[in-house]
């Protein structure tokens, strides 16, 4: 295990590891309640000083095997969201976690982001399993796992806490054998 996180690229994407210097640029984009409504971790309001503090654990991370990248455009070198691969090594297998900022929502982003991600799971780090989970009012989520091979494989009722409700939580897998095809 490396204490580098291995740059990846995708046609209009790079993946890179968090800078501090990236800590205004995630506390800007978090400003957007809808991106926090679709995710389980994420505080709301995001306050200063909470991202150099999330930045701050990830060389930690990614001695667990948690390799959270900054993904920022190719052309501007601009952060619009970030992706996390947290794999079990144990079992084989990789958890997706991911959000984009909403200026880019729409545009293709999404699924170019877990489509290099999952290349990279079943590629570089030879993972059997990848899968992710989103709420049910999520449907963009759904849709870019789909986009990108990954079957609807339950849906957990009332499974997670989120502003004070429990909420349905679905969960999508893609298999290497799956994905090879």
């Amino acid at each position: 295990m490396t204490s580098t996180l291995i740059n990846l690229e995708s046609n209009r994407l790079t993946f890179r590891a968090f800078k501090l210097s990236d800590a205004s640029r995630v506390y800007e984009l978090l400003q957007e309640k809808e991106i926090i409504d679709n995710t389980l971790s994420i505080p709301y309001p995001y306050e200063k000083g909470m991202a150099e503090e999330w930045i701050a654990t990830h060389d930690a991370s990614l001695k667990q095997n948690d390799y959270i990248y900054a993904v920022v455009l190719k052309e501007t070198d601009l952060l619009i969201g970030t992706i996390g691969l947290l794999v079990s090594a144990e079992f084989n297998h990789g958890c997706l976690g991911y959000w984009l900022g909403k200026p880019y929502w729409g545009q293709g982003y999404g699924t170019e982001m877990l489509s290099r991600i999952i290349e990279f799971g079943f590629e570089d780090l030879k993972l059997h399993r990848i899968y992710g989970e989103h709420f049910d009012n999520n449907s963009a989520s759904a849709r870019v796992m789909e986009k990108n091979g990954m079957v609807q494989e339950g849906k957990l009722r009332e499974h997670k806490l989120k502003y004070g409700k429990f909420v349905n939580t679905n969960i999508r897998g893609i298999l290497a054998s799956e994905w090879q095809k």
